[in-house]
């Protein structure tokens, strides 16, 4: 036997279409407050790259190889927060006001 579902209500469609339109604000706002953060990449400019001699030591090679890795991950860290940064304040933009309660307290006030 097979069973046909009930109607869907018509609140269920109106509440995904506002979400669907929430999501698409959302990312238009998100690329808006990209662009306005600075630029990560301008960081790159300042590592210094060492040329190595020789002479030097193999410990001094690594050394300056691990400095340049960890201004690359901490480069990528920056990327990533760039891009929460942006998406925050595009949620933000897009969320529901929030409304005080006008319920009374239930702990009584200090004197």
């Amino acid at each position: 036997m097979i069973e046909v579902p009930a109607p869907r209500r018509p609140q269920g469609e109106e509440f995904v279409a506002s979400r669907i339109v929430s999501e698409l604000e959302k990312e238009l706002l998100w690329g808006q407050y990209h662009a306005e953060l600075p630029e990560i990449e301008d960081l790159l400019d300042r590592l210094v790259r060492r040329k190595h001699r020789v002479l030097d030591t193999f410990s001094a090679f690594k050394g300056s190889v691990n400095v340049t890795r960890l201004w690359m991950e901490n480069l990528n860290n920056l990327r990533e927060i760039k891009i929460l940064l942006a998406q925050s304040k595009a949620y933000k933009q897009i969320e529901p006001p929030h409304y005080t309660s006008t319920r009374p307290r239930t702990t009584p006030r200090r004197k």
